[in-house]
């Protein structure tokens, strides 16, 4: 994001010290009547709203001599997004954030050990009730192309239950 400040504030130096070079070569002409040439502008903010669906099954896992296996893992969700770009001759950076409420959860059981998870008695059980993320992006726009680059931290609400 500074590098987003230095350089805005670098052109509006730019322009108050009235550099007109830039303005004193015509445009290129261009043969493009689409309205989709290299002028495409990528700046803004934008909102939306997501889906989430899971379904699956079965998923080993060995820790400390136990294997874990996954019975099933279903649930939905539903979140919003909402994300800024800043567009520089043919760069493009920003951010996104996004959160959405869940309802994913599965159940496991313990092969070989005295506890029947898969029995009424025992709840042995994963459940992820929200989750969301904060990521930052650079890339190089192509018209209404851009591929990018992007890093950031996720985080959730998990809980596990084991009685």
């Amino acid at each position: 994001m500074a590098l987003v400040a230095f350089t805005q504030a670098a052109l509006a130096q730019e322009a108050a010290d009235g550099d007109t070079d830039a303005a004193a070569e015509p445009a290129p002409e261009s043969n493009d009547t689409s309205g989709g040439g290299w002028d495409y502008d990528w700046s803004g903010s934008y909102l939306g709203v997501s889906a989430a669906m899971a379904l699956g099954q079965q998923e080993a896992l060995s820790l400390g001599g136990i294997t874990a296996n996954s019975d099933d893992l279903t649930g939905t969700g539903l979140g919003l997004y909402l994300g800024q770009n800043h567009h520089f001759t043919k760069f493009v950076v920003g951010t996104e954030m996004d959160f959405t409420k869940a309802d994913l959860g599965g159940s496991f059981d313990v092969p070989g050990s005295p506890l029947a998870c898969a029995t009424i008695a025992f709840d042995c059980s994963t459940n992820i009730g929200w989750y969301g993320s904060f990521r930052g992006r650079a890339g190089v726009a192509f018209n209404s192309f851009l591929p990018y680059v992007t890093a950031g931290v996720a985080v959730a609400g998990v809980e596990s239950h084991f009685s």
